[in-house]
């Protein structure tokens, strides 16, 4: 599910995306399903929106694997780590 955050004032838009709790998820590492462990809150800055900044949000799950032991979820927008997104880190380097 997505929820979309407009705050005019602070020219702002939060786009807080929700995955579904029982969805599992596969191991970054070696493909495997495997349960939940838990999930984080993070943030990534993603291009504007009609001038105004525009931020993901997401709970990213990480995933108790076996043989490769707690990891995040591999993520279809952003790179492991980072607190942009693909998009965004890619017109910052197109700048450059």
């Amino acid at each position: 599910m997505i929820h979309v955050d407009v705050l005019a004032k602070d020219e702002t838009i939060t786009v807080t995306i929700e995955g579904r709790p029982d969805e599992r998820h596969a191991c970054p590492t070696c493909g495997a399903p495997c349960p939940g462990y838990d999930s984080r809150r993070r943030s990534w800055r993603h291009l504007d929106t009609c001038q105004f900044k525009t931020f993901l949000v997401a709970d990213v799950p990480r995933v108790s694997c076996k043989e490769h032991g707690v990891q995040q979820i591999v993520l279809p927008w952003a790179e492991p780590g980072s607190g942009f997104t693909a998009l965004f880190e890619s017109v910052v380097i197109d700048w450059l």
